[in-house]
Order: C-alpha cells, then sequence, then structure tokens
C-alpha cells in the first residue's frame, strides 16, 4: 500500500522533545522529509550538535564549507533523533557507524535506513528487515546534460528524451537520476555498480534490469514536489509507506 498524500510532521528545533510518529512495525516503511535549515547563528546550530556524538562534533568542525557542515550537522542530528525514539534510546547514543562502501548504519541491526540531501532538503527512510536506499534531488540547470543522459541511462531510456524541451529533459534527467542513485543505495555499493546499468521501467514502478539479481526482488516509491524530486528503493515484498513532511511549527 502506498501512501500518496504526505502526513504533516510538526517540527522544532529543539530534538529532546518526542516526534509524533508511530512506531515502526515489521511490514511499515518511514520516509521522511524534512526541510534544511540556515544556521544563522551558533546557538541554532549548537542545539542540533547536542544531539551528535563526540566524533561527528569533530567531523563537523573540519567541514570547511557552512552549508555542507550545517547539512551534515542538521541530517545527522534529525537521523538520530528519529532511531533514538524508535529504538528507545538517547538520541546520542545510537551507535551509528560508517559500512565498507560509504553507507550509514548502527550497531543495534535492528532497523535499516538511508539518508540524502539537497540543497533545500533532507530525506530519510527507515524499515526494519528490509535494504533501502533513498535519493533527494533539487532541479538544477545543468551544463552537458546530452553527455549527462548517455552516462546515466541506458539507449532505450535514452529514447524517453527524444522530442523534449530543455525544461522537460532537466525534469526527466533529475527524476531518473533520483530513482537510480536511491537503488544503488539500497544495495550498499554505491555509484560504482554503473547507473546506465540500473534500467527504469518506463511507467517508474519499478526496474526492468539491474547489474546484479532479479529486479522484481525491488519495490519503489517516488514523488516531488515544486523542484524536487525524491525517491525510495527497498528490497522485498511492498510494504505499507508512510510519508512524512515535516514543518517547523511557526
Amino acid at each position: 500500500m502506498w501512501l500518496s498524500e504526505p502526513l504533516n510532521l510538526s517540527l522544532s528545533h529543539n530534538l529532546n522533545l518526542v516526534p509524533e510518529i508511530p512506531r515502526l512495525e515489521a511490514d511499515d516503511l518511514h520516509l521522511f522529509c524534512f526541510p534544511r535549515v540556515a544556521f544563522e547563528s551558533h546557538a541554532l546550530e549548537d542545539l542540533y550538535l547536542e544531539g551528535l556524538s563526540r566524533e561527528e562534533k569533530e567531523r563537523a568542525r573540519l567541514i570547511k564549507s557552512r552549508e555542507s557542515r550545517g547539512a551534515f550537522i542538521q541530517s545527522r542530528a534529525l537521523l538520530r533523533w528519529l532511531l533514538g525514539h524508535q529504538l528507545k534510546i538517547p538520541a546520542v547514543q545510537v551507535p551509528l557507524a560508517i559500512g565498507p562502501y560509504g553507507k550509514p548504519h548502527h550497531g543495534l541491526h535492528e532497523i535499516e535506513f538511508n539518508l540524502s540531501h539537497s540543497q533545500g532538503h533532507i530525506l530519510i527512510g527507515m524499515a526494519r528487515g528490509a535494504e533501502l536506499g533513498v535519493d533527494v534531488e533539487q532541479r538544477r540547470p545543468t551544463r552537458r546534460l546530452d553527455a549527462l543522459i548517455q552516462e546515466v541511462f541506458s539507449i532505450r531510456e535514452q529514447q524517453w528524451f527524444k522530442g523534449l524541451a530543455e525544461e522537460e529533459q532537466q525534469d526527466l534527467f533529475f527524476r531518473g537520476w533520483a530513482l537510480k542513485e536511491a537503488f544503488v543505495k539500497a544495495t550498499g555499493r554505491g555509484i560504482a555498480a554503473g547507473l546506465s546499468r540500473v534500467v527504469i521501467r518506463e511507467d517508474f514502478q519499478g526496474f526492468e534490469a539491474i547489474p546484479e539479481g532479479d529486479p522484481s526482488d525491488y519495490q519503489v516509491f517516488e514523488s516531488g514536489f515544486s523542484t524536487t524530486r525524491m525517491a525510495l528503493v527497498h528490497r522485498g515484498q511492498n510494504r505499507t509507506i508512510c510519508y512524512y513532511r515535516g514543518l517547523f511549527e511557526s
């Protein structure tokens, strides 16, 4: 079952508050889309830093780009906030680690998760006992679009772009890019899998071909709003997806 309409999740910068979400059940999948925050003051940044581990704080300190540092701090703080709620432990005690291909995981092996962030949003997916990957992309003017289409899409998929206006090509490119990125993140192998070898069905409801295995093993959910595209891919049978859009309290 796919929930087509997002559920509003009221947010506060105080992540000590308990999130108003139900328990993640075995046949559920939770997807969260949060707005990115610009840390215009140290006080606001410190609120998010409170939930990070010592190692994450040090990693954040070493990130030179202010935008990249803010994205890392906010995305990790929100991830810990959600995981801590589901695991019933303080957010700072969630034992996050990085896998061999750069995919974060935690040592409790109870909840699988994945996260992605773009210029304007943070996307987090969670499930019990299911490999999953998520990706969020902000549509933006792209140079060398023709070359990128040939690099990312299979010969069959490239036919979809024929006869489209440039803006339509941009929309289709980022829609397909997000779905392919979500797939390779679900497998944990990253972009080395070869995006052009991940062939999307024409209805965007699954995959026609993948580098290894049966494409029918993977289920997809993809959506968009304004200039943003998001995608989630998970392995196994269809699950009930609870899709939350975070909104900061006024």
